[in-house]
């Protein structure tokens, strides 16, 4: 299951869906550059748990993270490590999203806004998931349910 750092708060909060606060380690890695949340594992197995099992998704082959910076060079590698590893908080939804490749859960956090600011990267990017699981075949869940009734 992923959790998408992609969207700005007003953007979740447009499904009906309650928000959830936890807490994740920052971490920084350099080959490749990228900088990860790593979240409670828990979470991850809980809402994988609630994919219907006839849909067949594989587990996620990295441990649950938030991606803060993947697939992109800061302008400003000099904040790179600023914090270096430490604790902070984070809110996602309990809504399952899914495409033909993934599912995932939405999160928020202005402190990693922040952080990508200060690294001279917009604030929100499509790059950013948390614990993403893969169907083992592309399909669409909301087409099966509508096919079940």
């Amino acid at each position: 299951m992923a959790f998408s750092f992609g969207k700005e708060m007003s953007q979740l909060t447009n499904t009906i869906t309650d928000m959830f606060y936890s807490t994740g380690t920052l971490r920084y890695y350099n080959d490749p550059i990228k900088l990860i949340v790593e979240v409670d594992p828990d979470i991850s197995r809980f809402y994988y748990s609630l994919i219907p099992k006839y849909i067949h998704a594989n587990k996620q082959m990295f441990a649950p993270h938030i991606s803060v910076v993947r697939k992109e060079i800061p302008p400003n590698m000099t904040a790179w490590n600023k914090y270096g590893v430490h604790e902070l908080d984070f809110e996602y939804d309990n809504y399952i999203y899914n495409d033909e490749t993934y599912y995932w859960l939405n999160c928020y956090s202005k402190r990693l806004e922040e952080i990508r600011i200060e690294l001279g990267l917009s604030s929100v990017s499509e790059n950013h998931s948390f614990a993403r699981w893969s169907p083992q075949v592309p399909y669409d869940n909301r087409q099966r349910e509508k096919e079940m009734i």
